[in-house]
């Protein structure tokens, strides 16, 4: 839908629904791995840096829009960097990376806060709508696994099945804002051919 779609969405739309798409393709990719019992460790680490990558592009570019750009290229280094020399020093990728994947679920929940405080008086259009819907389905799932990511060791201790519920908790709510996400681009393909179809 993203790619039938992609030249008529606007600058904002195109990069999330870029990021969206590869996401996509990378859990599925996990998810066959992991069902042939072949590691997809290595996943994670990449889509950390994709993640980080296209949604800070993607905070730019609304700010550019809707407030006060801030310095892309190098928070786009600086974090590179930072995933980078985890994932090769520390956390390598035969290693789940929760080092790098907790800065950057903090630093995108961070962007989050302050994209809804840059368009706080902002007039709403049906972009913004959109666009502050999905930055609300990502500040909760940045939230929850920042909170998972941040008390992983500490849920050590408790009964395995409260573990499990944690985690599946957040499997479920990541699974329900990718719903949400591809809903909201068939609903924008579907709008997109019925103004074709009128003319």
């Amino acid at each position: 839908m993203v790619l039938i779609q992609y030249r008529a969405l606007s600058d904002i739309l195109k990069v999330f629904g870029i990021y969206f798409l590869i996401s996509n393709c990378i859990e599925i990719l996990a998810l066959f791995l992991a069902e042939n019992k072949i590691s997809n460790l290595f996943l994670f680490h990449i889509n950390t840096v994709i993640e980080f990558w296209f949604l800070v592009i993607f905070f730019y570019v609304c700010d550019r829009k809707y407030g006060k750009p801030f310095p892309l290229i190098p928070v786009l280094l600086q974090g590179l960097i930072i995933i980078v020399a985890n994932s090769i020093f520390v956390q390598k990728i035969d290693m789940f990376n929760s080092y790098s994947a907790t800065l950057v679920n903090l630093v995108l929940l961070i962007f989050s806060f302050r994209f809804f405080f840059v368009t706080m008086d902002v007039d709403v259009n049906k972009e913004l709508k959109i666009v502050k819907l999905i930055v609300s389905c990502l500040l909760l799932v940045f939230g929850t696994s920042l909170v998972v990511l941040l008390f992983s060791n500490a849920m050590l201790s408790i009964a395995t099945t409260y573990q499990l519920f944690i985690w599946d908790f957040r499997g479920i709510l990541i699974l329900s804002t990718k719903v949400i996400f591809g809903l909201t681009f068939a609903k924008l393909l579907f709008e997109s051919r019925s103004k074709t179809l009128q003319l």
